[in-house]
């Protein structure tokens, strides 16, 4: 469900008369049926005035789809901004945009998803906006169906369906007459649990729709199983090739 959907020349005409956090707040009662709280109503005057400063740029099309509290299907995740249309191309995008009053945060050393600025009272450890707004890109690919029918890119092409041990021969005998595939032992050592959480954070699937309420359990469970460390095998190869 989306709160406000509209186009970029609606959404600056309505902050330049100061009635978009109205209209906002108007939409979440007629489709939500809820009252909005004085402090999210501040939070979108400010940060929807802040989007209008972005979105004069004259390059973004006066027609680009913007939206609003988009709600993500079967989740609890809203995106606050949605910015879409095409590109030189003609493929279609959606740019995400998270929205955060925050003055000021810092990094986290040794935890690349994490950030520390002052929220909820005091300073506290919170997850990047990135690895928010990337986690929100996995769940709409993975559960709009829009989205996967008209193709907007939200992530990488997964390499080994491109090129792999499974499907590499085929692809190589269209140039090749003598395709020969060798396989080799190899493995990994993990020790560091940093760089293995990256790894799982990084894979196409729905688990970023558990991780981002659960990251610190998550770290903590990791970094327990890897202080001793573990041995991971793969499906290592390659394809020795001759043209007769």
């Amino acid at each position: 469900m989306i709160v406000y959907d509209g186009i970029k020349s609606e959404f600056l005409n309505s902050v330049m008369n100061g009635t978009i956090a109205e209209e906002v707040r108007q939409r979440i009662f007629e489709k939500m049926g809820r009252t909005t709280p004085k402090s999210e109503f501040d939070s979108w005057k400010n940060s929807l005035t802040r989007m209008y400063l972005v979105l004069s740029d004259a390059s973004i099309p006066d027609h680009a789809g913007i939206a609003i509290e988009y709600n993500v299907p079967q989740t609890s995740k809203r995106v606050d901004f949605i910015v879409s249309g095409y590109d030189a191309d003609n493929q279609s995008n959606a740019v995400i945009i998270e929205l955060k009053q925050w003055d000021e945060l810092k990094k986290v050393d040794g935890k690349d998803a994490l950030v520390e600025t002052y929220t909820g009272g005091g300073l506290r450890e919170v997850v990047h906006p990135c690895y928010q707004v990337w986690s929100y890109a996995t769940l709409i690919r993975d559960y709009n169906k829009t989205v996967q029918d008209q193709n907007i890119v939200l992530s990488s092409d997964c390499l080994y369906e491109v090129f792999g041990l499974d499907n590499g021969a085929e692809i190589l005998s269209k140039y090749f007459n003598t395709i020969e595939m060798r396989k080799y032992e190899d493995a990994i050592e993990v020790n560091e649990a940093e760089p293995l959480i990256a790894y799982i954070i990084s894979c196409n699937g729905n688990q970023n729709h558990i991780l981002l309420d659960h990251y610190r359990e998550f770290r903590e469970f990791v970094e327990e199983k890897t202080k001793n460390g573990f041995h991971i095998t793969k499906d290592a190869g390659i394809f020795i090739t001759k043209v007769l």
